[in-house]
This record gives structure tokens, C-alpha cells and sequence, in this order.
């Protein structure tokens, strides 16, 4: 009887990275994580950064460190990540906002491309938690959420089926190496091999009797592994044979560890498993005959693992005798380990270390695999010398370009990203800006924007459109008129709306296409602004300068607002500066654009203070206001000042109302009503005249305050995340910033003439941040700013208009 069975892989040396060969994390990870990796890219994301993948190349010039780009894909935190086995250049990802989406990365890793997804699956009621590619057919895809496995087909967008008869949350999906079936772990304790295409159950036993996190792998044709933990919260992995589903073949307990990745390379029967949190990973042999599962050794690390994936084959350095290679993602830094093969010499290929492994040709369509067609995963050789060379292969699917809408025809010879809208709307992106800002900038920061990376050669064209000079503007010159004027009321008809935009001739070159923002020196900063206040909605940013001075939000009870004289710069001390006190918290603030000492500040009490501030600026803390305005039955979020009236403000409360304040009399002249949930974003005119809103109801409006109360105007606005409105284009057009169904940011263009949906639209890029738009009228230039994290990221955009 041959008592040991000899291993060609038992002696495999595993090769500890020096931290020379660490590789850079996007951000440092606190708690969970997620890392995958195909034959070019790693990708992973960590929880600091939630909605946000970082990709750098899996191999690079020794001795370079190559900083991971960021990729904003969901809103909320990434669930997994997985790599196409046929196209290393195609990613999909998965979120907790109930999302799935497939992207198509450039060659280099996107550098100066905007990259938008190329399928938007229909998005989940739940999180969706893993997702896995099939095997052999192309675009066929299987999602988990909840109770439910769903499989698509990507391309069609559309679910093939839903395997939905588990008692609880699955915990983890994976395809057998044929493809034929899909097995699952859940959250009930019990292991399924599920025949998708018949919508049948094929297999069920009972698991581990934990319902703590499970995790399934296919251990060959007939082999399944799972990994899970006893009553006592011990670690243990179970090896099932198929033909006998009833008990496990083999077991082993592994002792307090944590939630445990398995990975099986079916070449080579190594098994590698880590422990969540722990410091080790265990690399283990599976053979046919006792002992069945067999420990050759086991790596220690200086770092724990927050998560861990495998590196394809055809991804390896097989002449230097690399049969495995693992990734580790700590909390700072990620650990690549190799199991490395001793042999005397390297020089020659080793046939018998190599066998031939799956290779990224598909064997299948989805058509095919649907319709019952079962062919085995196609197979190469992992010599140099003979095998195909990999080429960068283009987006599979026909609509690769819809990431970026409205490309005009007759500019598509331009290499800059430009956009037209089927009703002569034109918005072109110019270079965007990244500033890494401290101290009070860190504070405030707002975050990635987009993924806009590269020279400004990349985004330089531009094209504007100018209208005639005989074209009358619905807007007069722009004069600080008295209050009595602008409250006078109008001797209107309750149906009028602005009136009909003019034709628009005439194309000129912007001169403002090259735009490029600098961030000034260091001598012109404010620094050492302490306690910004985090917690003000996105309404408002919590900031608000003029040429003067500028007021800041500050954290604590009691409501308090720093004010800094622009005219005194420099580092700020760290106790002892006088402050705005107002006695309850601030929910946002705005300078009087006629008065540079007037600042009203709107409260959660409902109420609205306004403070004059000192020529000298503040000298002492105070608690005393120049007057407060009470009127509001729920609390205040936004306050804007009257474009070109005097004494005029704004106000938009949870009590679903806007009222219009004479401050002088400290008066309510209007309320305007109509709205049905939180009004988002309120913006007056540039003559004053109208006022618009963007509501949470996913509705627009555009009120003449002077007339009546109800709304002149409606229609349909973004979804209801948030966003904001701005007047653009004399008047005629309205700019809105906000969220697409599936959680993109987008930017959209609405007439005012008609709110039924926009004559523009551009999804931009997915991040939780509300876009907030500056708009420039001498130019036409709106500028974008978001918040999330430590970088302040601005984009600057064009609105023109064509006579089409």
C-alpha cells in the first residue's frame, strides 16, 4: 500500500513580499473591504471611500510604484467586484444601493478618460452581495440580494431567471467549472447546487450549523467546499461530494478565526484559506484518497487581512516557477504572495508544473447556454513560446458609447468631450481641477467629482454657440431696485409664463475653453479653522463669503459661526477668536449681496436671524441679532437673498412653503405653496422676476411670486436624492444638478417654456456628493462642486445654445 502520495506542489515556497514590493492602497481601509483581480488590473475598494473603485495595473516596471486611480461607481459601499474570465478589460461591480454595473476600461486604466458604465442592470430593492461571471458563456452573469440569485444576460439586460427558494439572505454564489450549475450558501444553514436553466433545485443538505457568514467554492466536477462556523463560533471547513450530498467527505476545525476566504485552483488542488482579520493564510492540498485534505504550510503576515483574492493564470510569471499568486489587502497597504515551485533552473518552461488552464475565449453565447448547449471552458497552454499573445480588446457591447450622450456629428473630428442635445442644447466640459486642501479646506472638502484624468490636450475642444445681436433678453439691466418696487404686484394673468426663448445664430471658439484653475499661494489661505460643521445638510454647504469676509459653520452646541476677514489671512490662533452665537443649530447662511455686513443665518427653530457685522469685523463673541424673522411653523434649510431687490429674502421650510421676507419690516409679503415633500433648491431669476424650485417629489417649478402662489410652471426633475437649480442663458434655460434613477450624477438643461423633460441631459459619474453649480453669466461657464472626503474636485462646463 503506498502510504504517502507523492505532490509535485506540496513543496511549493511561499515568497514573502518585501514592503518594497507593497502596493499602494486608494485609501486606508477601516473595517471591510473588497479586492479582485484580472490578467491587467487589481481593483478593490475599502469603506472609507464607499462607492469608489481603485484600479492600478497588475504588473508594472520593477521598483515603480504606480498610485491607484479612483473610479466613482455606486453611491453607497461596494459589495463585490469581478473581472470577465474573456475580457480583462471588462469589470463589474456590485453596491449596497441595490446596484450592478458593467464597465469597460480603457487600455492604460482609464488616464484622461471619462468612464461611464457600460450596462446599468436593473437596480435591486436590497443590496446585492456577489456577483459571478459563468465560466463558459459570454455576458452571463449571477447576482445575489437577499433571498433571490438572479442570472442575466448583461448584454440584454435582462434576468434569465431568479432562483428564489431560499428561506433567508444568501451568502455566497459560485458557478461549477462546467457551468452546467450554481451552488449557494445562506444565511439558513443550509448548502443548494441549483440548475438555473431549469429553474430547478438540484441538491440541498444542511451546512454549518452557524448561520454566521458561509462561503461555497467548487473543488472540481463533483467536489464543493464550504467554509463556516460551528455553535461555539470555531471555524470549520467541510469537503462535499455531490454524488453523495447527504454528509461531508472530510472536515477540519480551524479554531477562532475570522469570517474565511476560500480559494481553489482546480489545476494544481491547492487551497488557500484566510481568516478575516486574522494575520496568516493556510495553504492546503486536496487529493482523491486519504488523507484528503493535507496542510504543507502557512504564510504569517505583519498585516491583517481585510480581504484576499487570486491572481488568474494568465496573470502569473511562469518562468520563474510562479504556480499561484495571492493578493492581500490589509487596511494600508496590498501584500502580493507568491507560491513559487523549487526547481534547479528556471531557464526552460515546465510542462508539469503548467497544465493547460482556461484561457479568456468564451466557448458560449448566451443564446446558446440558455437553449441548453453545455461545451467545456476553453483551454491554453501557459508557455510563452506558444501561447496566444493577449491584445486589449474593445466593449463587446453595441452601446459603448452611451456613456457619453449628445456627441455632435459635426464636431466629432474635436478631441475634447463634447455634448449636444437633440434640441440645440450644447454643454461642453472643460478641464477639471483637483486641489488637495487642508485645515478648513479638509473640513468643508468636497470629493471626487469624476473620473477626469489627463492632459488638458485630451479635453480642449470646444465649441460655443452665439446668438444675434437683434435677439431681445428677458433680462434688463441688473440694478439693486427699492423694496417697494419688487413687491409691487404685477397686473398679470395667472397663465403667464417667460416668454418665448429667440433664435440663436452664429458659432465662435470660446475663449474660455482652455480654463485652468490654480490654487493660490499659501500666504492667501486662511488656516487652522477648527470644528467645521459637518452635519449641515446639503442644501447648504455651511459656507458663505463675500469680497469682505467670509462665514463658516462651526461644530457645537448653541449654533456658532466663525467670521474671518479675507483682508487678514494667514494661520488663525487656536482659542480665543470671537464668534456668532445663535442659540440653536444653523442649518444654512448667506450674505446680503448689498450689504457686506448683513448675514442671515437660517436655524432648526424656525426661525431666521439676522446679524450686522462690524466694519472692523468681530471683536467679541455675540449673542445679540439686528432682528429675527418668525413665520415658519417647521424647521428652516435654505435662505436666498433677492438677486436685485433690496431687503428681499427667501425661505423654504419642512412646512412645505416658500415665504418671501421684507426685512425691513421684518414682514412676510408672499407664500408660495404647491410643493409636496422637502423643496431641494430654490433660485431666482436674473431680472427677479421668477423664482424656480427643485423639489424631493421629483418635481420642478417655476413661481411668479408676484402673481400667485401656485406655480406657473411644472414638470419632471431628477430623482429624489438631491440636487440644485441655477438660472442660466439670460433666463431661459434652467441648470439642474442631481441623480439619476441608477444613483449617476447627472446635469441637465430644462427650458423654462417647457418643464416636461429636459432638452439636455449628461450623466457625469456615481458618487454620493450633491453637486452644487456656480453659474458665471458673462460666460457661460457653470462650475461644479461636490462634497465627500478630503479633495475638493472642480469641473468647469459650457452652456451654449444652436439654432438647430
Amino acid at each position: 500500500m503506498q502510504r504517502f502520495k507523492v505532490s509535485k506542489f506540496k513543496n511549493s515556497a511561499t515568497k514573502p513580499p518585501n514592503k518594497e514590493e507593497w502596493l499602494t492602497v486608494g485609501a486606508v481601509c477601516e473595517r471591510t473591504g473588497v479586492i479582485n483581480a484580472g490578467g491587467e488590473f487589481i481593483a478593490h475598494s475599502v469603506d472609507s471611500r464607499a462607492g469608489v473603485v481603485f484600479l492600478q495595473p497588475l504588473s508594472s516596471e520593477e521598483g515603480k510604484h504606480v498610485r491607484p486611480n479612483p473610479l466613482p461607481v455606486h453611491s453607497d459601499v461596494v459589495t463585490d467586484i469581478q473581472f470577465s474570465p474573456f475580457n480583462d478589460w471588462l469589470m463589474a461591480s456590485s453596491s449596497q444601493d441595490g446596484s450592478v454595473k458593467i464597465w469597460h476600461l480603457p487600455e492604460d486604466g482609464f488616464m484622461g478618460i471619462v468612464v461611464q458604465p457600460e450596462i446599468h442592470l436593473p437596480v435591486e430593492q436590497a443590496a446585492v452581495d456577489n456577483i459571478s461571471f459563468h465560466p463558459a458563456a459570454q455576458h452571463v452573469l449571477a447576482t445575489s440580494s437577499q433571498q433571490h440569485i438572479k442570472i442575466w444576460d448583461i448584454e440584454k439586460e435582462k434576468a434569465l431567471c431568479d432562483l428564489d427558494r431560499h428561506d433567508d439572505s444568501v451568502q455566497s454564489v459560485t458557478w461549477s467549472y462546467d457551468g452546467v450549475t450554481i451552488a449557494s450558501s445562506c444565511k439558513d444553514t443550509k448548502l443548494r447546487v441549483w440548475d438555473p436553466r431549469s429553474h430547478s433545485l438540484v441538491l440541498e443538505c444542511a451546512g454549518h450549523v452557524n448561520p454566521k457568514a458561509s462561503k461555497v467554492q467548487w473543488c472540481g466536477d463533483t467536489r464543493l467546499l464550504s467554509t463556516g462556523f460551528d455553535r461555539m463560533h470555531q471555524s470549520q471547513l467541510y469537503l462535499w461530494d455531490t454524488r453523495n450530498f447527504g454528509h461531508s467527505v472530510a472536515s477540519l476545525s480551524l479554531g477562532q478565526t475570522g469570517i474565511l476566504y476560500p480559494m481553489f485552483d482546480c489545476d494544481t488542488n491547492m487551497l488557500f484559506l484566510a481568516g478575516k482579520g486574522d494575520y496568516s493564510v493556510s495553504f492546503f492540498e486536496l487529493q482523491d484518497k486519504e488523507p484528503i485534505i493535507t496542510q504543507p504550510s502557512a504564510f504569517s503576515s505583519e498585516c491583517q487581512v481585510v480581504a484576499i483574492c487570486a491572481v488568474p493564470k494568465r496573470g502569473l510569471n511562469v518562468m520563474n516557477g510562479e504556480v499561484n499568486r495571492l493578493l492581500l489587502l490589509s487596511q494600508k497597504a496590498i501584500l502580493p504572495l507568491s507560491y513559487i515551485v523549487p526547481r534547479k533552473s528556471y531557464r526552460d518552461f515546465h510542462v508539469d508544473l503548467f497544465p493547460e488552464t482556461a484561457w479568456d475565449e468564451p466557448a458560449l453565447t448566451a443564446d446558446q447556454w440558455l437553449a441548453h448547449e453545455n461545451q467545456t471552458v476553453r483551454k491554453q497552454s501557459l508557455n510563452p513560446a506558444t501561447r496566444q499573445k493577449r491584445t486589449y480588446k474593445p466593449s463587446p457591447f453595441q452601446t459603448a458609447d452611451k456613456g457619453v450622450p449628445f456627441v455632435s456629428d459635426e464636431l466629432q473630428h474635436h478631441d475634447g468631450e463634447h455634448c449636444q442635445g437633440h434640441s440645440g442644447i450644447e454643454v461642453t466640459q472643460a478641464q477639471g481641477v483637483e486641489t488637495n486642501v487642508k485645515d478648513m479646506s479638509q473640513a468643508i472638502a468636497s470629493g471626487v467629482g469624476g473620473a477626469v484624468v489627463g492632459s488638458s490636450e485630451q479635453r480642449d475642444a470646444a465649441t460655443v454657440k452665439e446668438f444675434s445681436s437683434s435677439s431681445e433678453s428677458p433680462v434688463k439691466e441688473l440694478k439693486a431696485t427699492s423694496q417697494s418696487n419688487i413687491l409691487q404686484t404685477d397686473q398679470i394673468s395667472n397663465s403667464e409664463k417667460p416668454r418665448k426663448a429667440p433664435a440663436w445664430t452664429g458659432v465662435r471658439l470660446s475663449k474660455f475653453k482652455n480654463l485652468q484653475g490654480n490654487t493660490m499661494h499659501r500666504s492667501e489661505h486662511i488656516e487652522n479653522i477648527r470644528g467645521v460643521d459637518h452635519t449641515v445638510g446639503g442644501e447648504s454647504g455651511g459656507f458663505s463669503a463675500n469680497k469682505e469676509r467670509v462665514a463658516v459653520a462651526l461644530a457645537g452646541p448653541g449654533g456658532i459661526i466663525g467670521v474671518y476677514e479675507l483682508s487678514s489671512r494667514g494661520r488663525l490662533p487656536d482659542t480665543g477668536i470671537p464668534v456668532i452665537e445663535n442659540g440653536s443649530c444653523v442649518t444654512d447662511l448667506a450674505w446680503d449681496p448689498y450689504d457686506n455686513r448683513r448675514l442671515a443665518v437660517a436655524c432648526d427653530d424656525a426661525k431666521i436671524r439676522i446679524w450686522i457685522i462690524p466694519e472692523q469685523g468681530l471683536v467679541e463673541t455675540t449673542t445679540e441679532t439686528s432682528s429675527c424673522l418668525k413665520g415658519h411653523t417647521e424647521k428652516i434649510y435654505l435662505i436666498r437673498w433677492h438677486p436685485v431687490a433690496a431687503d428681499i429674502l427667501s425661505s423654504a421650510s419642512y412646512d412645505m412653503t416658500i415665504r418671501i421676507w421684507n426685512i425691513a419690516d421684518q414682514q412676510v409679503k408672499f407664500t408660495l405653496c404647491g410643493h409636496t415633500d422637502q423643496v431641494f433648491s430654490l433660485a431666482w431669476s436674473l431680472d427677479g422676476k421668477y423664482c424656480a424650485t427643485l423639489c424631493k417629489d421629483q418635481r420642478l417649478r417655476v413661481y411668479n411670486p408676484r402673481s400667485q402662489p401656485e406655480p406657473i410652471n411644472e414638470g419632471s426633475g431628477p430623482g429624489g436624492r438631491g440636487g440644485h437649480i441655477s438660472w442660466v442663458l439670460d433666463g431661459w434655460y434652467l441648470f439642474v444638478s442631481g441623480f439619476s434613477k441608477t444613483s449617476e450624477r447627472q446635469i441637465s438643461l430644462y427650458s423654462v417654456e417647457d418643464l416636461a423633460s429636459p432638452v439636455a441631459s449628461i450623466g457625469l459619474d456615481v458618487s454620493p456628493s450633491i453637486l452644487v453649480p456656480y453659474y458665471d453669466e458673462d460666460s457661460a461657464t457653470v462650475f461644479l462642486t461636490g462634497k465627500v472626503g478630503f479633495v475638493f474636485l472642480l469641473h468647469t462646463w459650457f452652456v451654449c445654445i444652436t439654432n438647430n
